[in-house]
């Protein structure tokens, strides 16, 4: 596979599904210094992008559900031992309090408003209209009916 190829794919591993760059050189038989190299070009721009992909909305509150669960299970678990320090039961259903308040502000962050939403992608129909008419033209329908149907989700 050309380096050109394996570079691309190793972007997507390291920014997208957070591969390690250890993962990512084993994988395509390089060594971990090639990858780092890869990691820190640019001014590091894969790993702002990989921070941009985990501090995605979908991915924060992802990440919130599990701490939330993680700690509802921990508190769970002191509840029944009645030998249980009070204070970490306290503390850990702080941190509970804490985690749902920022994963119910991660959810309404997350929410973008149809208005938004029909911005975003008449800026993305009109960049590819520019760029390529003969595929604007093929999606006009596309077009149509994915605005119809994402119009009806926030009715």
């Amino acid at each position: 596979m050309a380096k050109d190829q394996e570079r691309k794919i190793a972007k997507v591993m390291y920014t997208e599904q957070g591969k390690t760059a250890k993962e990512i050189a084993e994988r395509f038989n390089l060594s971990e210094n090639t990858v780092g190299n890869w990691v820190n070009a640019n001014d590091g721009e894969w790993k702002k992008l990989r921070n941009a992909y985990e501090t995605m909305p979908d991915q924060l509150i992802t990440s919130l559900k599990e701490l939330l669960n993680a700690l509802v299970e921990r508190r769970l678990e002191l509840q029944r031992d009645v030998d249980a320090d009070p204070k970490e039961k306290v503390n850990i259903s702080d941190e509970i309090s804490k985690v749902s308040k920022s994963l119910e502000a991660a959810q309404k962050d997350s929410r973008i408003s149809l208005s938004t939403y029909l911005k975003v992608m008449e800026s993305v129909f009109n960049a590819l209209q520019q760029k390529h008419p003969k595929i604007y033209i093929q999606l006009l329908d596309f077009q149509e009916e994915h605005i119809n149907a994402i119009a009806k989700l926030h009715d």
